[in-house]
């Protein structure tokens, strides 16, 4: 299949990244040299260097013959004329990449559709439902769902209360008479096969396959109580994913917004009902302090700087908030901030968008 993707980010490269992996037939449309220097690097695909809004860099990309477009670059505007233009041209499937979730509505499906574009997605609205998700799943750091909910794969962090310290896989399988089984285990930087004779450590981040209704049973069984409910939570950062998550949460979660610009203050003022919003700067630990720190039962960190985003969960947890999630824009800092003692990492991943637009 030939597949045309506009954007050479984060996003369009690990989408190129995993395409490729299938033996499809990759071009990179965008108009930064050095990042299309790095792709050929490490891709076996074609590039172009252009606008994809351009009807010369579409033609020059062979979109005509195009069974797929996807346009993911951090424009929305530009995803979306890219898409429409590349449909003119020939391109059988358009799908765009958007960053105001409102644009999902049911209502507009039919409307970009028209206009030509087949398809939209979203990784600000994927990350907001993944951070409602984990908020509501107690001390669960990972909850991925299957066949309709009725599977779980969920990741549980091993802390030193937990009854699984010390015993083999072997032993905790058959903990209580129930049969749990772990199928990998993150300790530090290293992945591990959970063979019956590997012995539980703290700070292990094990992940297990479960039914979903056993998911209660299992965090009692080892020793994780996952019934902690969440009543207080701080946001830090006024981006799209963090309003989401406030409308989805604030009627029944009491919710604090820190973000220090003004003109988004006075959006997020305008768009939420029952959510308090404070400016100032999400850095300043004395000011959060001020602001109730001490008082949340979680602290997410959704600013557009992964490093203040990892030092900001980092503090939270050394004053006591019992849940901290952070938005990294750079896989490599994964592993790092687990280890450090950041509970959940939010990415906004392609691996999501990829399952969205095959599906």
């Amino acid at each position: 299949m030939k597949i045309v993707i506009a954007g050479a980010g984060g996003i369009g490269f690990h989408l190129a990244k995993l395409l490729s992996f299938a033996r499809h037939d990759i071009v990179i449309i965008d108009t930064n040299h050095d990042i299309l220097d790095y792709v050929r690097g490490h891709l076996d695909v074609f590039t172009v260097l252009g606008d994809a809004t351009s009807l010369d860099t579409l033609e020059e990309s062979r979109v005509s013959s195009a069974e797929l477009f996807l346009a993911v670059t951090t424009l929305e505007n530009d995803n979306i004329v890219s898409c429409i233009l590349a449909k003119k041209l020939g391109a059988k499937q358009t799908i765009a990449r958007i960053n105001k979730i409102s644009n999902l509505r049911e209502e507009f499906k039919k409307t970009f559709r028209d206009l030509g574009v087949d398809k939209i997605i979203s990784p600000s609205y994927l990350a907001s439902l993944e951070i409602i998700r984990l908020i509501k799943s107690g001390k669960i750091t990972d909850n991925f769902e299957f066949e309709n909910g009725k599977l779980s794969l969920i990741g549980i962090t091993i802390n030193e209360e937990s009854k699984y310290i010390g015993k083999t896989i072997q032993e905790i399988k058959w903990v209580k008479g129930t049969h749990y089984s772990p199928i990998a285990i993150l300790r530090g930087n290293e992945t591990i096969l959970p063979r019956n004779h590997i012995k539980v450590t703290k700070d292990d981040h094990i992940y297990f396959l479960i039914n979903t209704k056993e998911i209660e049973d299992l965090l009692s069984t080892i020793g994780t109580q996952g019934s902690s409910k969440v009543k207080k939570i701080m946001i830090l950062g006024g981006n799209e994913i963090s309003i989401q998550v406030a409308k989805m949460l604030e009627e029944e979660i009491s919710i604090t917004i820190v973000e220090k610009n003004e003109t988004v203050c006075k959006r997020l003022v305008n768009e939420l009902n029952n959510t308090l919003i404070i400016k100032g700067d999400p850095s300043n630990i004395e000011l959060l302090r001020e602001e109730g720190l001490l008082e949340m039962d979680a602290l997410i960190s959704l600013t557009q700087d992964s490093e203040i985003n990892i030092i900001s969960c980092l503090m939270a947890t050394k004053e006591g908030v019992k849940r901290t999630i952070s938005l990294v824009d750079n896989v490599e800092y994964i592993h790092i901030s687990q280890n450090l003692g950041v509970d959940t990492i939010i990415k906004i991943n392609c691996s999501q968008l990829y399952v969205s637009f095959c599906s």
